[in-house]
């Protein structure tokens, strides 16, 4: 834990964090461990996997349809394991944060689960309807892994639970800058301005904004943030790409949208 803590804190001395949500397969299943690849030699701290699930409540339109093309190949949690297994054999630093739902993380045993992706080096989870209530039981398990699970904050969340959430939390604060869905458009930058300044009063854990960025609004974002989650952006991005020159196209997307980090 203490390894993936510095990482963060290390990052956020000298540049903003850039942090990029894919679900494996969606591409190409065949190139998903080249296009991992490249989004770290261009640039990406960090890459947030989705677990496809038939029913992300919390996800907009393109991180959906990205989800229904994977089940429709057939690809599921075990072989999103097996790419990450593979991408490890190359790749043993860079930070991997797995996202999903209960009912993706129940089809297997919850300390089954959690041994495998300490197998592979996988330092942080996200299971979006999964409150701080319920991690009390897995915490022991965790904990001697040596894993974090990231809990997501918002406009909505009170004084007294954002506290709790910051005792809990040992990398970064996730914090979800609308309300709505992933990819909304509208971020009230005052209402959220005036949050962030009360959770940084409370913790020196470095806070990424997600939902809802795109190139438009980074400016304003990281004003008063350490970095930006992109999701729904990227994958409406690469939804849209043709054959020729894909891995081209996503480099440059991703270097322009460094330069509005610096």
């Amino acid at each position: 834990m203490l390894k993936i803590k510095n990482f963060f804190l290390n990052i956020k001395r000298k540049k903003k964090i850039f942090i990029i949500f894919i679900i494996p397969g969606d591409l190409n299943i065949n190139l998903t461990i080249k296009f991992m690849h490249i989004l770290i030699k261009t640039g990406i701290h960090v890459i947030e996997i989705g677990i496809p699930f038939s029913d992300p409540v919390a996800e907009g339109i393109f991180i959906q349809k990205s989800s229904e093309r994977i089940l429709k190949f057939g690809i599921s949690i075990k072989n999103i394991l097996n790419f990450i297994k593979k991408f490890r054999k190359i790749n043993k630093f860079t930070p991997l944060i797995f996202m999903g739902y209960m009912n993706t993380y129940n089809l297997l045993n919850k300390k089954i689960y959690i041994k495998k992706i300490n197998n592979l080096l996988i330092n942080n989870f996200i299971i979006v309807d999964f409150p701080i209530e319920e991690y009390l039981i897995l915490k022991n398990i965790i904990k001697k892994k040596n894993i974090n699970q990231i809990f997501l904050i918002s406009s909505n969340t009170f004084l007294k639970r954002i506290k709790r959430i910051l005792n809990l939390s040992k990398c970064f604060i996730y914090y979800v800058s609308l309300k709505g869905t992933t990819g909304s458009k509208n971020i009230f930058f005052n209402k959220i301005k005036k949050k962030i300044k009360i959770v940084k009063n409370n913790t020196n854990l470095p806070l990424m904004i997600g939902f809802g960025i795109n190139k438009k609004n980074i400016k304003n974002i990281i004003n008063f943030s350490d970095g930006i989650i992109i999701g729904s952006n990227f994958l409406k991005f690469i939804q849209n790409l043709k054959k020729k020159n894909i891995f081209i196209n996503i480099i440059n997307y991703i270097k322009n949208i460094k330069l509005n980090l610096l």
